[in-house]
């Protein structure tokens, strides 16, 4: 059996939650000893920068020339290398829709439907209809996925299966942080602050506590770094220097983990939620919007409160960040069960999927 990852991802993310699923998938098959590889002409991710040269192709490239040319190039490529080696299984990492799968099976990884679902945040429209059409089989991150693959894109149950993601085990590094902005205890959030994330919730949580300022910084890591009118609206607020924005590796992401108070999401959707689990890796507690996706993955190990509601955020925040009885038993319940999500079992239900449509 011969596997190609169709490398889309690998040019479009310098790093992330999409490319450190594929590169820890790649990493199992290896492991495995199974024949595959990562086929894209030029990326400029840092994970497979790493990833030994036998199961790649293409060329690192640090400051990347325009997607939609890079596009054209990894379309023409993969084509080309699916004619030539003739693989059992295109995987691809992300939707495309001209690569030509030849006799080989596709199979697709559908993340989330937040363009589907929110439409009506975005200023344009996106419909993965056109990538869907020669895809043999689907893997969906979550339950919550699934159903809405199924319910917008009428896809058959028959032609789907849920892989949970896993989390790096790199996680239990205990490096600490060296940075003295940091010596005040935080709230971290990690990743975009896009409208479905509902970032605002928090602010205004945060801001009309009369306690949490003065106990709690927030730390805000990936996602960019703060906009003029977002800093604007944090400085009519009072709370510019509470805010701290930290762009970094993965090192520094599971640092900050460790040393957080609790980590908060309070997204109105999710097609998984991979920081959640992150957190609960490095023994920091969760508090989440309770949004269907983050009650599937996280179930009765996380604090919740309800999406789009600040005071009942508030209140979570100033009962339970103040209560170590709390926090300590939260983490000792989902110490145990998040080694239910690890790349292992992520990459052997995988292969079921593989050898299932080859039979």
């Amino acid at each position: 059996m011969k596997i190609i990852f169709n490398g889309t991802i690998f040019y479009k993310q310098k790093y992330g939650g999409i490319s450190r699923y594929f590169y820890n998938l790649a990493n199992e098959l290896i492991n495995k000893k199974i024949d595959f590889k990562i086929v894209t002409p030029f990326h400029k991710n840092l994970y497979l920068k790493d990833l030994n040269t036998k199961y790649k192709t293409g060329m690192y490239i640090k400051h990347f020339p325009d997607l939609k040319i890079i596009d054209k190039f990894q379309i023409r490529f993969s084509n080309y290398y699916i004619s030539k080696i003739k693989p059992s299984i295109v995987h691809e990492t992300y939707y495309s829709e001209n690569v030509k799968k030849k006799n080989s099976l596709k199979v697709l990884t559908v993340y989330d439907l937040i363009h589907e679902k929110f439409p009506h945040l975005y200023s344009f429209s996106y419909n993965k209809k056109k990538s869907f059409e020669d895809v043999d089989f689907f893997i969906c991150i979550s339950e919550t996925t699934k159903n809405d693959l199924k319910e917008i894109y009428d896809i058959s149950d028959d032609k789907i299966k849920v892989i949970y993601l896993g989390a790096d085990h790199m996680l239990l590094n205990q490096n600490k942080i060296d940075y003295d902005i940091l010596s005040k205890p935080y709230i971290l959030y990690v990743g975009s602050r896009k409208k479905y994330k509902d970032f605002q919730t928090l602010i205004k949580a945060y801001s009309n506590s009369k306690i949490l300022s003065k106990d709690y910084n927030i730390v805000c890591f990936g996602g960019g770094f703060f906009s003029t009118s977002a800093k604007k609206s944090f400085k009519k607020l009072k709370i510019s220097k509470n805010l701290i924005n930290l762009q970094g590796d993965d090192q520094l992401l599971y640092n900050l983990y460790k040393n957080s108070r609790c980590f908060v999401s309070t997204s109105l959707y999710e097609g998984f939620g991979m920081p959640i689990i992150e957190a609960m890796y490095c023994k920091c507690p969760v508090i989440l919007s309770d949004c269907s996706t983050h009650k599937e993955i996280a179930r009765g190990n996380a604090i919740y409160f309800n999406k789009s509601n600040y005071d009942d955020l508030m209140n979570v925040f100033e009962r339970d960040l103040y209560s170590d009885n709390k926090l300590n038993n939260l983490n000792k319940a989902a110490n145990s069960y998040v080694k239910n999500f690890n790349w292992e079992k992520c990459a052997k239900e995988t292969l079921e999927v593989y050898n299932k449509i080859i039979i």
